[in-house]
C-alpha cells in the first residue's frame, strides 16, 4: 500500500476528524463506543459536526445524536434524517397553564445554567415570573414551545420583532439585576440593529429574545431542541418577511450553533468588565472568558 493511501478509507478520514476534535490519537476513536464515551461533550459535539461536514461528510447534528456509536454516525451520514422526537407548536396555540409552565421553564433554565444568572444577582423565579407578566403579550406572534411525544414541555424560545422589544421597557416591579441585563443587551445590539435595519422599518429583524431547556433533558436532546429552534426561527423569518433572524447568544452551546447553521457573528462582548451607566460592574462574577454573541442569519 502507498503512503498516500493510508487515510484513504471513509473510516480513516471520518476517525481523524473526530480525533482531532477530541484531542485524542485517531487509533483511540473506537467503532462501537459513542462519542460521550470517549470524551465527547454537547459543546464539542457542534464543533465535531461543523469539522466532519467540511471534511465532505454530510452528516447533521439530528444524526450524529441517534447514533449509538461512532460506527454508526458514518453509517447515518449516507441516511435520511430520522423523524425527531420533539414537536414544535406555536406559543399562542399553546394553553394558559402550558404558558405558564414555559415561563418556569425558561426562568429555571436561565437561573440555572448561566453565568448571569447563577454567578450574579441573586435573581429568584418569582423575579422572572414578574417579568413575564409584563411582558409575555409581546411574544404571543413569534414564539414557540417544543414538546416530546407524549406532549410534555421541553423547550421555549421567546421570539419578536426588534422594533416590539426596543419599545418594551422594564417597569419599576423589574428586578434590578434584570434591568441591567436589558441594558446591556440594548447596548450590545445598537450597531447592528443600526447596519441591519437603518431606517427603523417594522418587520426587518425577527430577534430571538430567550431560549431555555427543561432540566430534566440530557445535553443531547439540549442540542435537538435547540437545533430545531434555530431552524424553525430562520423559517418564519423567511415566511413573515424578515430580512434577518438576530440573537444575542450568552450560552456557549447557542453560539456554536449559531455558527453551525451559517449566522454572522457581528459582534463578541466580554460581560466581566461592562459598565452599567452608573459605572457598576453588575455581572463582575462572570468568568474572563463569559461573552455576549450578537448573531445574525440573513433570510
Amino acid at each position: 500500500m502507498e503512503e498516500e493511501d493510508i487515510y484513504s478509507s471513509p473510516w480513516d478520514n471520518f476517525a481523524s476528524v473526530i480525533a482531532d476534535n477530541l484531542g485524542v490519537d485517531p487509533q483511540h476513536i473506537h467503532p462501537q463506543h459513542s462519542f460521550q464515551e470517549m470524551g465527547g461533550t454537547s459543546l464539542n459535539l457542534v464543533s465535531t459536526v461543523l469539522k466532519l461536514q467540511q471534511s465532505g461528510i454530510p452528516i447533521t447534528l439530528e444524526q450524529f445524536l441517534t447514533a449509538g456509536s461512532i460506527e454508526q454516525v458514518l453509517l447515518q451520514a449516507s441516511l435520511p434524517t430520522l423523524q425527531p422526537k420533539f414537536l414544535l407548536k406555536p406559543l399562542s396555540q399553546v394553553s394558559h397553564s402550558d404558558q405558564r409552565a414555559a415561563q418556569e421553564l425558561l426562568a429555571q433554565s436561565f437561573l440555572h445554567k448561566t453565568e448571569l444568572f447563577t454567578l450574579c444577582g441573586n435573581m429568584t423565579l418569582a423575579d422572572f415570573l414578574n417579568a413575564y407578566s409584563s411582558w409575555w403579550h409581546i411574544f404571543q406572534e413569534y414564539s414557540f414551545v417544543i414538546v416530546d411525544q407524549a406532549d410534555k414541555l421541553r423547550a421555549a424560545v421567546l421570539a419578536a420583532d426588534q422594533l416590539v422589544i426596543d419599545e418594551a421597557q422594564p417597569d419599576e416591579s423589574f428586578h434590578p439585576h434584570l434591568c441591567a441585563i436589558f441594558q446591556m443587551l440594548k447596548e450590545v445590539t445598537a450597531i447592528t440593529q443600526q447596519q441591519l435595519n437603518p431606517l427603523g422599518k417594522p418587520r426587518q429583524i425577527l430577534s430571538k429574545f430567550m431560549m431555555g431547556a427543561s432540566l430534566e433533558n440530557t445535553a443531547e436532546e439540549n442540542v435537538i431542541a435547540f437545533t430545531m429552534m434555530e431552524k424553525e426561527l430562520m423559517e418564519v423569518a423567511k415566511r413573515d418577511g424578515f430580512s434577518a433572524t438576530m440573537a444575542e447568544n450568552i450560552s456557549p452551546l447557542t453560539q456554536q450553533l449559531s455558527e453551525y447553521l451559517g449566522c454572522k457573528r457581528y459582534l463578541t462582548v466580554y460581560l466581566r468588565n461592562w459598565t452599567d451607566p452608573s459605572g457598576a460592574r453588575p455581572f463582575a462574577n462572570c468568568s474572563e472568558d463569559y461573552s455576549v454573541t450578537v448573531d445574525v442569519y440573513h433570510v
